[in-house]
């Protein structure tokens, strides 16, 4: 395996610019190549019930929150069949967008994107801001 580069921060951010929309398991297969574990008993969540992704190993949730919170990364809406393109999608149902409460556990698919969504883009539609919760359950 190789080893973590120091600035696993920056190639992670060369990586999605240059892609320009990449989603979360293009970013593990990425990842991995790298040195990095991505594989483990954790998720990401917007809200209750509501997941972006799961599987995913404590230090690369870190990884990617921390990215998320200095802004270098941004997330956007994504869909079912891109994430299928770029290497696959979660074993529950996908929704396009949050109703007040989801009676079961769903998936909203989200790629990253070195832009922000900004004032063309109105998260209300989706009944949610864009904000992501590790699960460390």
């Amino acid at each position: 395996m190789k080893q973590i580069p120091e600035s696993i921060d920056d190639t992670i951010v060369d990586f999605i610019q240059k892609n320009e929309r990449v989603t979360i398991p293009m970013l593990r297969k990425f990842c991995m190549q790298e040195g990095m574990g991505t594989d483990g008993p954790f998720a990401m969540q917007i809200r209750p019930k509501v997941i972006l992704w799961s599987g995913m190993s404590r230090a690369f949730i870190e990884t990617i929150q921390r990215l998320l919170d200095g802004k270098c990364i941004f997330m956007w809406p994504s869909s079912p069949p891109e994430n299928m393109r770029q290497g696959g999608v979660q074993a529950i149902t996908a929704i396009n967008y949050l109703p007040e409460s989801a009676p079961d556990w769903r998936w909203f698919p989200i790629c990253f994107m070195t832009e922000p969504m900004g004032d063309n883009y109105d998260t209300q539609d989706l009944g949610f801001d864009m904000e992501a919760t590790p699960i460390w359950k």
